[in-house]
């Protein structure tokens, strides 16, 4: 597609292959996927039988439709029909995954231009956590010690997240997602106390030991320093437990 190499930066100077060309090239084969999507379901709504000198419901819902409509025009042949229109077709799938950029710096070259575009999403996203999941707002302080403690305590919990994304390779949201249902579950048997926790997948398992987390055995007494070497970080559940 000609939208893969497409990026007009200082100059609409194009940009050479790479972290930048290849963001590029993703963001087209899902726009490409999408057209695709829009022309079967644009073509399914023209298939339908209409009475004679009409359209149907479904016809004129594409044609109002902010994203379908652009494919569809009217007939030529047949008035108050309409048919799709291959050449708008063929312009959106060379526009796929094309993006201009219009900025006042104009001392930085293309690749610095998207760079900085796309750190504008990360902030953004930062934003998003930290007033979504680890809730720096509202904050229910009155003296600026604990103010500053609690800023300072989401900013960690944020560099954790971002080391566990770096870790695993995966969203915090989809890492929610997977292990919000595992839970430990304390047991006793033969007079023990034991500690286990939900089943989990091989995936999962894999994910844990990219954490650093070291393997979890089916069992055990007591965690350990975490200070320690990952590996060791958990106590398999040898030694009859203090209850007393």
């Amino acid at each position: 597609m000609a939208g893969l190499e497409r990026i007009a930066g200082n100059g609409g100077k194009p940009i050479s292959m790479s972290l930048s060309s290849m963001i590029l090239a993703d963001n087209c084969r899902n726009r490409v996927k999408q057209i695709g999507e829009h022309v079967v379901r644009v073509r399914e709504a023209l298939a339908k039988k209409e009475p004679e000198g009409s359209h149907s419901k479904s016809v004129c819902a594409v044609a109002t439709h902010p994203s379908l409509k652009r494919y569809v025009k009217p007939s030529e042949k047949v008035s108050g029909r309409y048919v799709l229109d291959q050449e708008a077709i063929r312009r959106e799938e060379q526009l796929a995954g094309t993006r201009l950029l219009r900025t006042t710096l104009t001392e930085m070259n293309g690749h610095e231009v998207f760079d900085a575009y796309q750190l504008l999403q990360v902030v953004e996203r930062n934003h998003l956590e930290y007033k979504g999941p680890l809730q720096l707002r509202p904050c229910y302080h009155r003296s600026s010690e604990r103010i500053r403690a609690h800023v300072m305590l989401t900013i960690l919990a944020a560099n954790c997240v971002r080391a566990l994304e770096k870790r695993t390779g995966e969203s915090i949201a989809e890492l929610r997602k997977r292990f919000d249902r595992v839970q430990a579950h304390q047991v006793s048997e033969g007079g023990r106390l034991k500690w286990t926790c939900s089943d989990l997948s091989e995936s999962d398992r894999a994910t844990i030991r990219k954490a650093g987390a070291g393997e979890i055995p089916p069992f055990w007494r007591v965690w350990r320093d975490p200070i320690a070497a990952p590996e060791n970080r958990i106590m398999s559940c040898d030694q009859p437990m203090d209850v007393s």
